[in-house]
């Protein structure tokens, strides 16, 4: 009877001995969820080793247990990690990550961002870069009238206004800014597709106001994409918004830097006088009113101080550049002037 008793508890204690492993086991090396898969991207951006993602990888929530991760490494010898994107999903477990990531199966994804306030051509050459095309042939596929006029009856948001004679490119304004994961067998028009996507998210919160708004979805990204490079904060945007509508009512120029330099093709505020007086339909200091469309991709932030404007008395701003930033506001033009000799002598001399 004794005897049973100790096999008994032998059995046992062999039984939760291979419990206590198993759990172990699974901890460090198995996957993060039995049940739930998620999709999840690491970015390797140039060779590196196991060790050195081990713990990122485990932060990530990709793997349970870094450690499992290195003890894997020791064990097959496998330890670099080659450049690119690998995508895992929550139900993997360690093993086949390392297999991943040694192997140097990456997703053949490639990363594609473009900054707010970016303007067509300068889109163009970051796809061109991700696709391996030349710039010049982006672009002529994303000026694609035939093509253009058939993604007009598929997004709410665009319409025959990008058409307008004088345009340089329908699509300017009209591409959400953002970080895009792109297989480089992507064609240019799917590519465009999954920015136009995006510019649809954003600007679907806003649907019931910009129907309300006194100017045209594409008069208010127009005024965005101005009101994105004359000021970077979202007050300084809504004021800056207020007096470019004051001048508007007023039948006033806008006299805005920004769109003299999208007509004259620079990215410097430093013009001459010739390129001041340029004939364009984009340039406010010789039309009244609004260019004829967008002079680049505004951000959400720039679309909402737009939208959610501040009302003010002030038909002239400057921005400090010679010292922090700061905007300053006039109602007069002597005012204006006034500010212009007290905080940008540093353009002046």
């Amino acid at each position: 009877m004794k005897k049973n008793k100790i096999i008994a508890s032998i059995v046992a204690t062999v039984f939760v001995a291979i419990a206590l492993v198993a759990t172990t086991v699974f901890f460090i090396f198995g996957p993060i969820s039995l049940f739930n898969s998620t999709q999840k991207r690491y970015i390797v951006s140039e060779e590196t080793t196991i060790e050195a993602v081990a713990v990122e990888l485990e932060t990530m929530g990709i793997i349970r247990s870094s450690d499992g991760l290195k003890l894997w490494s020791q064990f097959t010898k496998r330890t670099t990690i080659p450049e690119g994107i690998y995508v895992f999903t929550t139900q993997m477990p360690i093993f086949e990550i390392g297999d991943i990531l040694t192997d140097g199966r990456d997703s053949n994804e490639r990363v594609l961002t473009f900054v707010e306030g970016a303007t067509i051509p300068e889109v163009a050459m970051q796809i061109a870069a991700v696709l391996d095309m030349q710039p010049e042939d982006v672009l002529s596929q994303v000026d694609d009238k035939e093509w253009l006029k058939t993604l007009v009856s598929e997004y709410w948001f665009l319409s025959d206004q990008i058409f307008a004679e004088g345009i340089k490119h329908p699509l300017e304004g009209y591409l959400a800014a953002n970080t895009y994961f792109v297989q480089v067998d992507s064609s240019v028009q799917s590519v465009i597709t999954r920015l136009l996507d995006q510019t649809g998210i954003i600007l679907e919160p806003y649907k019931s106001q910009i129907e309300k708004f006194p100017l045209s979805l594409h008069e208010v990204l127009t005024l965005a994409s101005i009101v994105e490079r004359e000021a970077s904060e979202f007050a300084d945007r809504q004021m800056v918004t207020g007096v470019f509508m004051n001048r508007l009512d007023e039948q006033m120029t806008l006299g805005s830097d920004v769109t003299v330099a999208y007509a004259v093709g620079k990215v410097a505020l430093n013009f001459t006088i010739a390129e001041l007086q340029t004939e364009s339909p984009y340039n406010t200091y010789v039309i009244t009113g609004l260019p004829i469309g967008p002079v680049g991709n505004p951000s959400a932030m720039a679309i909402e101080s737009v939208l959610d404007y501040k009302e003010n008395e002030y038909l002239y701003f400057l921005a400090d550049v010679c010292s922090d930033g700061t905007v300053y506001y006039a109602k007069t033009y002597e005012e204006h002037l006034a500010l212009r000799t007290q905080y940008l002598g540093c353009i002046d001399e």
